[in-house]
Protein backbone atom coordinates (compact mmCIF):
# COMPACT_ATOMS: atom_id res chain seq x y z
CA UNK A 1 0.00 0.00 0.00
CA UNK A 2 1.57 3.32 -1.05
CA UNK A 3 2.12 6.01 1.57
CA UNK A 4 0.11 9.15 0.70
CA UNK A 5 1.97 12.42 0.38
CA UNK A 6 1.11 15.44 2.49
CA UNK A 7 -0.34 17.11 -0.61
CA UNK A 8 -2.57 14.08 -1.23
CA UNK A 9 -3.79 14.13 2.37
CA UNK A 10 -4.56 17.85 2.17
CA UNK A 11 -6.35 17.35 -1.13
CA UNK A 12 -8.48 14.62 0.47
CA UNK A 13 -9.49 17.07 3.19
CA UNK A 14 -10.50 19.81 0.79
CA UNK A 15 -12.17 17.36 -1.61
CA UNK A 16 -14.64 16.64 1.20
CA UNK A 17 -15.81 20.27 1.08
CA UNK A 18 -18.51 21.42 -1.29
CA UNK A 19 -17.27 23.59 -4.17
CA UNK A 20 -18.35 26.86 -2.56
CA UNK A 21 -16.61 26.24 0.77
CA UNK A 22 -13.52 24.93 -1.04
CA UNK A 23 -13.44 28.24 -2.90
CA UNK A 24 -13.70 30.21 0.34
CA UNK A 25 -10.80 28.20 1.74
CA UNK A 26 -8.72 28.81 -1.39
CA UNK A 27 -9.28 32.58 -1.20
CA UNK A 28 -7.61 32.65 2.22
CA UNK A 29 -4.31 31.42 0.78
CA UNK A 30 -2.95 34.49 -0.98
CA UNK A 31 -4.24 36.97 1.55
CA UNK A 32 -2.67 35.83 4.78
CA UNK A 33 0.77 37.00 5.91
CA UNK A 34 3.06 35.07 8.22
CA UNK A 35 1.80 34.16 10.69
CA UNK A 36 -1.38 33.24 8.86
CA UNK A 37 -3.90 34.89 11.16
CA UNK A 38 -6.94 37.00 10.37
CA UNK A 39 -10.26 38.04 11.87
CA UNK A 40 -13.92 37.73 10.91
CA UNK A 41 -13.93 41.18 9.31
CA UNK A 42 -11.19 40.16 6.87
CA UNK A 43 -12.96 36.91 6.00
CA UNK A 44 -16.28 38.73 5.46
CA UNK A 45 -14.53 41.15 3.13
CA UNK A 46 -12.65 38.64 0.97
CA UNK A 47 -15.57 36.19 0.87
CA UNK A 48 -18.09 38.98 0.29
CA UNK A 49 -20.50 37.60 2.90
CA UNK A 50 -22.30 39.30 5.77
CA UNK A 51 -21.53 36.58 8.31
CA UNK A 52 -18.40 34.47 7.76
CA UNK A 53 -18.84 32.47 10.99
CA UNK A 54 -20.71 29.48 9.45
CA UNK A 55 -18.03 29.12 6.76
CA UNK A 56 -15.23 29.48 9.31
CA UNK A 57 -16.92 26.86 11.52
CA UNK A 58 -17.13 24.47 8.56
CA UNK A 59 -13.42 24.94 7.86
CA UNK A 60 -12.62 24.42 11.55
CA UNK A 61 -14.70 21.23 11.59
CA UNK A 62 -12.59 19.94 8.68
CA UNK A 63 -9.32 20.84 10.41
CA UNK A 64 -8.45 23.51 7.86
CA UNK A 65 -8.74 26.54 10.14
CA UNK A 66 -8.17 27.11 13.87
CA UNK A 67 -9.43 29.63 16.38
CA UNK A 68 -6.69 31.70 17.99
CA UNK A 69 -8.48 33.86 20.55
CA UNK A 70 -10.53 36.40 18.62
CA UNK A 71 -8.66 35.58 15.43
CA UNK A 72 -8.35 32.58 13.12
CA UNK A 73 -5.19 30.94 11.85
CA UNK A 74 -3.98 28.52 9.19
CA UNK A 75 -0.86 26.38 9.28
CA UNK A 76 1.73 27.26 6.62
CA UNK A 77 1.11 23.94 4.79
CA UNK A 78 -2.60 24.73 4.59
CA UNK A 79 -1.81 28.21 3.23
CA UNK A 80 0.30 26.63 0.50
CA UNK A 81 -2.48 24.14 -0.28
CA UNK A 82 -5.09 26.92 -0.41
CA UNK A 83 -2.89 28.82 -2.87
CA UNK A 84 -2.49 25.72 -5.02
CA UNK A 85 -6.28 25.42 -5.34
CA UNK A 86 -6.37 28.78 -7.11
CA UNK A 87 -3.95 27.69 -9.84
Amino acid sequence: MPIPTVAALLRMSTDMLDDEVRGYFAFLGPLVPKPATFDLKVMASIWQVDDPRPIASNLIDHGLLERAGDRYQMHALLVMHARSLLQ
